[in-house]
């Protein structure tokens, strides 16, 4: 046998792709295509979905499938199947799981892989892309409340058109421009019955209970400590935090937790009278309602403060302020 034109070393890879976009794009399978070979500065990759993002690799000979697999590695080290189309021009990979955010993923091809034909590829290669985005600082990834189809684990998805306290998604995540207050509207627990009421005002809703999810794990004295609520829009009135809760926690050093649910109270609510709390229910966990109030009434701004810290005593850069209309 004989090989036309020789059997000189060549690099036949053409391109290597992934899906790349915000978290909402990503999520609704409407993420780009794009080459991070051409463009290894890419760091918006999406995650997958619903729970894969293939990489696809295209070159421009005819390749011989075994080697040329066992010569692609990607770091850190994921599991998934190949798929070889178009005259084992063209290989995907598709992982078994979603990529994991704030990630930078290396795909390498090795010196190793081989031509149908049997001719070596000429040098390995190898580029990377990072997934969702680069996780430089501990920041306020996403917001939502807690009756939302708002994520209980990093990452959250919000939405681009604004949001209510029945939506299937967060209200925004940090992919997103934040949008003017009456975007985003939340229901006040309270329904001013009182005690005694049907349903009851002092019966905690979770249509008030705000979620912030953070992009690293957070010190979780500081961080609670470093949470604001008030009310902007007149007659102005007194909150203070009434409960919280911790979730999406890693259970090995340095420990903290990535998403904090923050319940207030309101003292002008039905239960509370002239002090917080009620002793015959045991609290109360709600804002007043205010769905009676004409539309852009009242406003509220929940506020992040930079004395919290992720579990490396890094604190936020700067203050987070997202500002909701009560209804």
């Amino acid at each position: 046998s004989f090989i036309a034109g020789g059997t000189t070393p060549f690099n036949p890879l053409l391109s290597m792709n992934t899906n790349f976009g915000t978290l909402a794009a990503c999520n609704a399978g409407t993420g780009v295509l794009n080459d991070f070979l051409a463009n290894p500065t890419l760091t918006n990759g999406c995650l997958g979905n619903p729970t894969t993002n293939p990489i696809v690799i295209n070159f421009s000979f005819p390749m011989d499938p075994i080697p040329t697999q066992s010569a692609l590695t990607i770091s850190p080290s994921i599991s998934g199947t190949f798929a070889w189309t178009v005259g084992n021009t063209v290989l995907t990979f598709t992982p078994d799981s979603k990529l994991n955010y704030g990630t930078r993923y290396t795909v390498t091809l090795g010196a190793l892989a081989k031509t149908s034909n049997g001719i070596p590829v000429s040098s390995s290669t190898s580029t990377s892309f990072v997934v969702g985005s680069v996780i430089t600082s501990p920041a306020v990834q996403a917001f939502g409340v807690s009756s939302q189809g708002c994520s209980a684990t990093f990452p959250g998805i919000g939405s681009a058109i604004g949001a209510n306290w029945a939506s299937p998604t967060c209200y925004w995540d940090s992919s997103l421009a934040i949008q003017t207050p009456s975007f985003y509207t939340f229901r006040a627990g309270d329904t001013g019955s009182g005690s005694t009421g049907s349903p009851l005002s002092c019966a905690d809703a979770n249509t008030d209970n705000f979620k912030i999810i953070f992009n690293s794990y957070m010190d979780l004295n500081s961080t609670v400590n470093a949470v604001r609520l008030r009310r902007l829009s007149p007659p102005t009135t007194s909150i203070q935090l009434a409960s919280w809760q911790w979730t999406d926690c890693q259970g090995t050093f340095p420990f903290g937790c990535r998403v904090l649910t923050v319940v207030f109270a309101e003292q002008e609510a039905s239960c509370n009278g002239t002090l917080f709390g009620n002793a015959a229910t045991g609290g109360d966990f709600n804002l007043l309602r205010t769905d009676n109030m004409p539309v852009g009434s009242p406003f509220y701004l929940l506020s992040v403060d930079t004395t919290a810290k992720d579990t490396s005593g890094v604190s936020l850069p700067s203050t987070f302020n997202f500002s909701m209309e009560g209804k």
